[in-house]
């Protein structure tokens, strides 16, 4: 039967703030931001379950627009008073599979003030680096070739927010001078080992080659910019190119950074390899905003039970 599944009636009674601030609030589903500025209100939310639209929007109980994913921009807000804001999803799940939906906010520990607090100076820029790696240094290839003696290279090492070694890795410098970001995507090298066998003489040799995904699969776009928030989403579809079987490394997140030091995650992610966020204000060093230790391998074939994408 055809179902209304409530994203976010999230903001009940939410009083929308001066230019460039941005108000929250969480009814235990997902998070639904509504950030207002010159005469417009711009909505950003998350799902934590593979739902792409439509949505609708409504404004003090009305029908206003409606979109296939977030962000909206309501370019009609009246500016002089307090406004209530609320997305609903269109679903055809059976009203017995209806899911509860949260997102959790991470922030840095010091959210308020990530400058110098001893002259109470303000970032100019900030730096966002998600990256995914394998920390054994060696996998079992058997899943992904005909093989039962092949490996990869792993990446061999723990989280690091300096490492040099990953599997994939997506950066974003803010200019908070300009509200504006830009994007770095970079791959390495899959390596493939294995032991070849000559039919003839029975003699065996070791085997290597590396292939590499390049970045076709990772989409970057900035959605929203100010001097004050800058709100981008990151979409991630890279597969190892020596599998049979595409099975990507996959999450799909917006993002939301303030200039005092906010981080909010939205989206999805595959529960596997490891992945790590971080976040720096200026020359200050990175500090850990989301970390997930990688399951098996098996995950990236399956959505069930422990497999399921999570949410941040």
């Amino acid at each position: 039967m055809r179902a209304r599944a409530l994203i976010a009636a999230l903001l009940a009674a939410i009083t929308l703030l001066p230019l460039a601030t941005a108000a929250q609030a969480d009814a235990g589903f997902d998070r639904l931001m509504a950030l207002k500025m010159s005469g417009k209100v711009v909505l950003s939310w998350g799902t934590s379950f593979p739902y792409s639209g439509p949505y609708e929007v409504f404004r003090d109980g009305e029908l206003i627009g409606r979109a296939n994913a977030s962000p909206f921009v309501d370019a009609s807000a009246e500016s002089a008073y307090a406004q209530r804001y609320a997305v609903t999803a269109a679903s055809t799940f059976d009203s017995s599979d209806l899911e509860t939906m949260t997102a959790t906010p991470r922030t840095l520990s010091q959210a308020r003030m990530i400058a110098d607090p001893g002259n109470d100076s303000v970032p100019t820029t900030s730096d966002l680096s998600y990256t995914t790696f394998i920390p054994e240094s060696r996998v079992l290839a058997s899943g992904c070739v005909l093989s039962s003696t092949a490996y990869f290279e792993g990446d061999s090492r723990g989280f690091d927010s300096n490492a040099t070694t990953y599997r994939t890795r997506v950066r974003a410098h803010v200019d908070w001078r300009t509200g504006r970001a830009s994007f770095s995507a970079s791959t390495r090298d899959s390596v493939l080992w294995d032991v070849i066998t000559e039919p003839v003489t029975g003699f065996s040799f070791p085997y290597s080659e590396r292939k590499n995904a390049g970045t076709e699969g990772i989409t970057t776009s900035q959605i929203y910019g100010s001097s004050q928030q800058v709100i981008f989403t990151v979409i991630h579809q890279e597969a190892n190119p020596f599998c049979l079987v595409k099975a990507p490394i996959s999450y799909n997140v917006t993002v939301s950074m303030w200039i005092t030091g906010e981080v909010t995650l939205y989206g999805l992610y595959k529960p596997v390899p490891n992945h790590e966020v971080y976040v720096r204000a200026g020359a200050w060093p990175y500090t850990t905003i989301f970390r997930q230790t990688g399951l098996s391998f098996v995950c990236l074939y399956v959505n069930t039970g422990t497999c399921t994408d999570r949410s941040y």
